[in-house]
């Protein structure tokens, strides 16, 4: 059985334990006792660290260098100590590189590769392979440690194996290439944008966001954050988030962080592009999927939900894997997923914005026998035109068409439809088309006697006329903004003299007068 460590880690490193362990590096602020019974004092490059002596860190980190060559490494704000036959972890974050590292848990754990130790005095202590292979020993059993797998030991209950996701590669040395940015392709009534320093101002379209900017919604609205790595953020109604890191390093990895300070929040991350989403008590880290997260709000807790793909919901050093259908409570843990209609809104919002776009202007009055609808879409959609009942396809490598028709006088049907390959996703623009030829048009088609009790008028007018129906008790109006009308008409009994009345919106009339029995 384990005995739990709280506050500190020991690791025993084999090879070369009694010799030279010299500071190969440091960077900031590091200091050095001989023992621990002496004061601290600034280290220097190329100090031996004697046994029974400490280093720590502040706002710097340092590279211990063995005779075997192995290597161990501490971050910021850590503190190691060397006893007589172990390295002991006191604080912090210490990476180990070697052929033979071991360190004690309640037993030790030798790795032929490279791991990772934390020790945090709210979440308890764990240990990460990184590479390679490495071997726990306790309880009389050897149990093997898996790639990617940690070992967790809280300040209360048994330690435990879960998964790991990397949410601070810091042993890495990276380098930062570019600073990535997020704009706002849309969003719904109240939302702001404040720059990191700045005060809050009204969204627009457009508007970048940068590290340290935040964005905040109303009631009632949100808004969408296209990321320069392609990751599709929807911060849903009265809620606030802060973009904290988006970076790219020289290895070619990227690593964008936002904190979720109240409110839900909507993402679609791109394959291979680590996202992460921290609210209180709850990380929500990703390599490409859908999933929302819910900020804890009064006596509710942070909630995760997976649509697509797979998270990892963090907590401390527990982690949970939530896969598509799941989602994780934090009070229950990993339970079945529960639709609610702000995800239905959201599956919808991202059918519609994933479709193609159509940028056409097709006129709905028009003079001319000739009709020519040209426009824009993604380049390379399938797009269809459609002139009444006639069809053409072609490809717009380009993202631009360009098509002439003939119009019969009167009513024409005339549509532009796009289809994307990846995805099969359809947007169609379809609209009537009016052919005047002249100042009045006016088009009654022969009135549909309905149930011997009425009679219903249909036909094709100038747009925004206004059509009156009218006999010897009856009268009915109605304007149409389209062109089309439809009106039913009651009959009496015997002959009916029907006049049907047209009034553009300039003033000219026209009229018909019908003789209808029932």
């Amino acid at each position: 059985m384990f005995k739990p460590l709280f506050f500190s880690i020991v690791l025993a490193v084999f090879l070369g334990l009694t010799h030279a362990q010299t500071i190969s590096t440091l960077n900031g602020v590091v200091e050095i006792r001989a023992t621990l019974d002496d004061p601290w004092r600034p280290a220097s490059s190329g100090e031996i660290l004697e046994a029974r002596g400490s280093v720590r860190t502040f706002q710097g980190d340092l590279t211990l260098t063995l005779e075997s060559g192995d290597i161990i490494r501490l971050s910021t704000d850590s503190e190691l100590t060397r006893g007589l036959r172990a390295y002991q972890l006191v604080l912090g974050k210490a990476y180990a590189k070697g052929k033979a590292v071991s360190f004690d848990m309640s037993g030790p754990m030798r790795v032929n590769g490279e791991a990772r130790f934390d020790v945090d005095n709210n979440a308890g202590a764990r240990a990460v392979l990184l590479a390679g292979e490495g071997h726990l020993t306790f309880g009389g059993r050897v149990l093997k440690l898996e790639l990617g797998q940690q070992l967790v030991i809280p300040l209360e209950g048994e330690p435990s194996f879960s998964q790991y996701f990397e949410r601070d590669p810091w042993y890495k040395d990276l380098t930062v290439l570019e600073e990535g940015t997020g704009v706002v392709e849309n969003f719904l009534e109240s939302v702001e944008i404040q720059k990191a320093g700045g005060d809050w101002a009204a969204s627009q379209i457009g508007d970048v966001l940068e590290a340290g900017d935040a964005a905040r919604t109303g009631e009632e609205s949100w808004l969408e954050f296209r990321f320069s790595d392609n990751t599709l953020l929807r911060l849903q109604a009265d809620s606030e988030m802060v973009l904290k890191n988006i970076e790219s390093y020289d290895d070619g990895s990227r690593r964008t962080v936002v904190e979720l300070r109240k409110g839900k929040v909507w993402a679609v991350v791109e394959e291979g592009a680590p996202f992460e989403i921290e609210t209180p008590g709850l990380v929500a880290g990703v390599r490409g999927t859908k999933f929302r997260v819910d900020a804890p709000e009064g006596d509710e807790p942070a909630l995760l939900k997976t649509f697509e793909g797979e998270v990892a919901g963090i907590t401390g050093f527990e982690t949970f894997e939530v896969n598509g259908g799941e989602q994780l409570e934090l009070e229950t843990g990993v339970v079945p997923l529960q639709i609610d209609a702000l995800d239905e809104f959201n599956l919808v919002r991202d059918l519609l914005i994933t479709a193609p776009n159509i940028r056409s202007e097709i006129p709905s009055l028009t003079n001319e026998a000739i009709l020519t609808v040209s426009g824009e879409v993604d380049a390379g959609s399938i797009v269809t035109t459609l002139f009444n009942n006639k069809r053409e396809t072609f490809t717009a490598d380009d993202g631009t068409f360009n098509v002439e028709t003939s119009l019969q006088p009167g009513v024409n049907i005339v549509g532009v439809s796009a289809v994307l390959l990846e995805g099969g996703k359809r947007t169609t623009i379809l609209r009537p088309v009016i052919r005047t030829g002249y100042d009045i048009f006016f088009e009654l088609n022969e009135p549909q006697i309905i149930a011997n009790a009425a009679a219903k008028f249909s036909g094709f007018v100038n747009p925004g006329s206004t059509l009156t129906v009218s006999s010897e008790t009856t009268r009915r109006s109605l304007t149409t903004d389209t062109g089309y009308f439809g009106l039913s008409f009651p009959l009496r009994k015997g002959e009916n003299t029907i006049t049907v009345q047209l009034t553009t919106p300039l003033g000219d009339t026209r009229e018909q007068t019908l003789t209808l029995s029932r």
